[in-house]
């Protein structure tokens, strides 16, 4: 690997990670705290999504066992309840506690500064474009309608798949 990109990354968690002696008071500055939502304009479309049934589904280590690498893809939409299930896996809240909402992710200090964004192609009931899950929300805000499977082929380094 390029040793400049190795001392960037290096560098990067370096200088972004909690280190308590340099902290005031030693502790985090809960009244300066980033929003924990990403939130967008009203007039942009949002699309509901159905909540998940967590009982249901094949148990973890049976997923874990069956998973493959795929690099060809069906070109039949997935259902929404398919996608709600996927997008849940990212950002999903497990529980609800002292104020906060705990997500399926973990958070140094629960301030979740990870959005999640999809860019829909081939969904049912969904148009295609750019959208972001609004956890709180439980909701897709469209933020781009159209298809970028060209563009994030290319961003890609040509992995045809995205496109």
């Amino acid at each position: 690997m390029d040793q400049k990109k190795v001392r960037i990354g290096d560098a990067y968690h370096q200088r972004t990670k909690y280190r308590r002696e340099e902290m005031e008071e030693r502790g985090l500055d809960w009244a300066r705290k980033p929003d924990t939502y990403e939130e967008f304009p009203p007039s942009l479309k949002r699309v509901p999504i159905p909540s998940i049934n967590r009982q249901d589904g094949k148990p973890l280590w049976e997923t874990l066992a069956e998973r493959r690498s795929l690099r060809e893809f069906s070109r039949q939409p997935i259902r929404l309840e398919e996608l709600s299930r996927l997008i849940w896996a990212t950002q999903g809240i497990t529980a609800k506690a002292w104020g906060f909402d705990f997500r399926i992710v973990p958070s140094a200090g629960a301030l979740y500064p990870i959005e999640t964004y999809l860019v829909v192609n081939r969904v049912e009931g969904i148009s295609g474009g750019i959208y972001h899950y609004s956890v709180k929300a439980g909701q897709l805000v469209l933020i781009r309608e159209g298809q970028f499977g060209e563009e994030l082929s290319h961003a890609a380094l040509g992995q045809g798949m995205l496109a």
